[in-house]
């Protein structure tokens, strides 16, 4: 049992230890703000109970959505990526790239929180969406997507979160950040720039009202922009390269984007040499690979990068999402490197 706490020691002492207490019993002190963006790793057990708490209200709100899942493949040795596609409500399923949906898997009691890992334009063409789902010891959908999940299964979904690159932040220069599984939601973001604004393509004529929520209409007249023109720079922090997930896929975002996209891979595990992407058909300028850590100089070279050339007259936005560690030393470094706060954005787990 808990002693009861004597206040006449010290003020401070007393205050100390009634906040430690709440602590333990997870309460957050009135009038402390939450931070904006934040999101738990979603194979935490945290994740789940921040999840679980908020599908019943986000039910009641008729936001949930039944899904089919049409495809699932080994995407990396211990992360499945499935495809699902929305049964019905169509028309009101709508998302920006970077939001997060609670995937609800038949049987489990306990939602998962995962980040959309495609954009909105393929969402617009066929219905469908992926998910990058890692293996996991505490997450029940984890277990379920790889042990049990097949072709033809339901499950339900509802989109949240804050975290979202905007119409108007991707006529921006873009420094993205990913770390591991982290690169699901900024691959969404590659690639959505490169709908909208490389190819000039407006899916369904969504209109982003800067809440992360879209209306469908009529497409917008395609307008052809120079894709010679750095735009945005990739920098993924993985352990190794050729087992990062979605490799394939950002490859072909970087090949999409025609010169826009630079992406490199910042190779962690300290085990092999940076000869680069054994992909010939990516061997080019744009795609490389380095040892060690994303460290400011890394940043530094991005920045300039993206400002030197003196073509892009807006600043650029980070967009950052990983290991806390990774997130954290990140937002850092782009603050001490005259990065304005507003124009980092994060998705940070717990």
């Amino acid at each position: 049992k808990l002693k009861s706490v004597s206040t006449h020691r010290s003020p401070f002492v007393a205050r100390f230890t009634m906040r430690w207490l709440a602590s333990l019993c997870g309460v957050m002190r009135s009038g402390t703000p939450k931070p904006v963006g934040v999101f738990p790793d979603p194979n935490s057990e945290k994740a789940e109970a921040y999840v679980t708490s908020n599908a019943a209200a986000k039910a009641e709100d008729g936001g949930v959505f039944a899904v089919t899942v049409t495809s699932i493949e080994d995407d990396s040795p211990n992360t499945k990526l499935i495809t699902l596609v929305v049964v019905n409500d169509k028309k009101k399923f709508a998302f920006r790239p970077g939001q997060w949906v609670d995937f609800h898997a038949p049987g489990v009691t306990k939602p998962g929180g995962y980040s959309i890992a495609s954009s909105h334009g393929r969402f617009v063409k066929d219905g469908s969406f992926q998910l990058a789902i890692r293996e996991s010891r505490s997450s029940a959908c984890a277990h379920w997507v790889h042990g049990k999940c097949k072709k033809g299964d339901e499950a339900k979904v509802c989109v949240g979160g804050k975290f979202f690159a905007s119409r108007k932040d991707l006529t921006h220069p873009l420094i993205l950040v990913a770390g591991g599984i982290g690169i699901a939601p900024i691959l969404g973001i590659v690639q959505t720039f490169s709908e909208e604004q490389l190819h000039g393509s407006n899916p369904g004529g969504s209109n982003d009202d800067n809440t992360g929520n879209t209306s469908r209409g009529t497409s917008s007249t395609p307008q052809k922009r120079n894709t010679n023109t750095l735009r945005v720079v990739l920098l993924c922090s993985t352990k190794n390269p050729q087992t990062q997930p979605m490799l394939r896929e950002i490859l072909a975002a970087v090949r999409d984007a025609n010169g826009a996209v630079k992406c490199v891979f910042h190779r962690t595990d300290g085990r092999g040499s940076c000869d680069g992407i054994k992909d010939k058909e990516y061997d080019n300028k744009k795609v490389s690979v380095k040892n060690g850590r994303i460290e400011r100089d890394a940043l530094s070279d991005a920045l300039s990068a993206l400002r030197g050339d003196g073509k892009h007259s807006k600043k650029p936005i980070a967009f950052l999402c990983g290991p806390p560690a990774l997130s954290d030393a990140t937002e850092a470094s782009l603050l001490a490197l005259g990065v304005p706060k507003e124009d980092v954005r994060l998705e940070r787990w717990w």
